[in-house]
């Protein structure tokens, strides 16, 4: 049946199948690698979100960190102990110190300082925005164990924990005080600067979250999907701790993705990697449900399978017009030659047999190798 259609037809239909078979398997290709983008793109944007609040997190900790070796080394700040050395019951008062201790607070912008006296078990500590200190028959923040402290310029984290002044789980840096008074500085770390951190909304589309958790698998920082529940004030008041397969995996020091099943049936995509800083190690965790995914790459492969279709039928259009343009060349050119004498007509043919074949239009040769034999079997030669 195919013999039996005409040359224009067969030009056709072979330009149209020439078009749309490889673009038929572009598209399918294209459709697979869709799919597998969309899950690899959001498994990389989860880790670029983990690197990126790591990072934030330790800048902030590092200008924490300096801040507090700055102070516990001034001299005019120093100078606030004179009196609170020899006496733990009066309170130090000097107005250019506190002037100058107050310009510190201003730089670095810590919502308290604390000066810790463990040897008189006595605490004073000053608020922000306060000129006026207050003291406390108390050592928190510091640990049991000071022995690691007491080098000047050593810097370290004590863990969140409830807070005897504030009445709140609260983290700390600490550092030794430079006038070989015994006592030590700390400053709290703002739990607003660390909500900040990791709340921010990039890279975790809807349904994101990323949270810090503890060694005790207590919340470090607020959820920003869940307020009320998943906080760090609900977490220690409650001791509800968040024992994932994220959180086990990231607690034991490793950095790396996985995708789990939560208590509420929720399948989704985690990320998580150690925040490591002055002895202090929390879980950095950012996850993301992966129904949100799963609806990415179904859109990508609709938006491929459009895309495709479009190419797909201008290339069929173009391979049409092509397609006939070649064939009325071809038919102009036989009716030319069907007005020549048979040997010239021989030899047309054969020269148009013989181009054909240099230029790989194997139909076309063929065409022309059987004129050439229909007009041999006629002509007396």
């Amino acid at each position: 049946m195919f013999l039996q259609i005409g040359l224009k037809q067969k030009i056709i239909l072979f330009t149209v199948l020439v078009s749309i078979i490889p673009m038929t398997m572009m598209i399918f290709m294209y459709m697979q690698i869709s799919q597998k983008t969309g899950g690899e793109e959001a498994l990389h944007l989860l880790e670029a979100v983990c690197v990126h609040k790591k990072d934030r997190l330790e800048d902030y900790f590092a200008s924490l960190s300096g801040l507090a070796r700055t102070i516990a080394g001034d001299p005019s700040v120093l100078s606030l102990w004179q009196n609170a050395k020899e006496s733990p019951s009066l309170l130090p008062y000097s107005l250019p110190a506190l002037r100058r201790l107050q310009e510190l607070m201003d730089i670095g912008q810590p919502e308290s300082i604390r000066f810790i006296f463990p040897q008189k078990n006595k605490t004073f500590f000053l608020e922000k925005g306060s000129s006026d200190f207050r003291s406390a028959d108390t050592l928190s923040p510091i640990p049991g164990d000071l022995s690691g402290e007491s080098e000047k310029g050593t810097v370290r984290f004590s863990d969140m924990a409830p807070d005897d002044v504030s009445g709140s789980p609260t983290a700390f840096v600490l550092t030794a005080l430079a006038d070989n008074s015994g006592g030590f500085l700390a400053l709290p770390l703002s739990l607003q600067k660390i909500n900040a951190i990791m709340q921010e909304r990039t890279g975790l589309g809807k349904s994101g979250d990323a949270y810090l958790v503890g060694q005790d698998k207590l919340l470090r920082s607020d959820s920003f999907l869940e307020p009320q529940q998943k906080t760090v004030q609900y977490s220690f008041a409650h001791r509800k701790v968040t024992d994932t397969p994220p959180v086990r995996e990231v607690l034991s020091g490793k950095s790396a993705s996985l995708a789990y099943k939560d208590g509420k049936g929720n399948r989704l995509l985690a990320s998580f990697l150690p925040v490591d800083t002055g002895g202090l190690r929390w879980g950095l965790i950012a996850e993301t449900d992966l129904n949100e995914v799963s609806a990415k790459q179904k859109h990508l492969q609709s938006l491929s399978l459009i895309m495709g279709m479009m190419m797909l039928l201008l290339t069929l259009s173009m391979g049409f017009i092509f397609a006939r343009a070649v064939s009325r060349q071809v038919e102009m050119g036989l009716a030319e030659t069907e007005r020549l004498p048979k040997k010239e007509q021989i030899a047309k043919f054969e020269k148009e047999m013989q181009k054909a074949a240099d230029e790989q239009q194997f139909e076309k040769a063929a065409y022309f190798r059987d004129k050439i034999r229909r007009l041999k079997g006629q002509a007396v030669i």
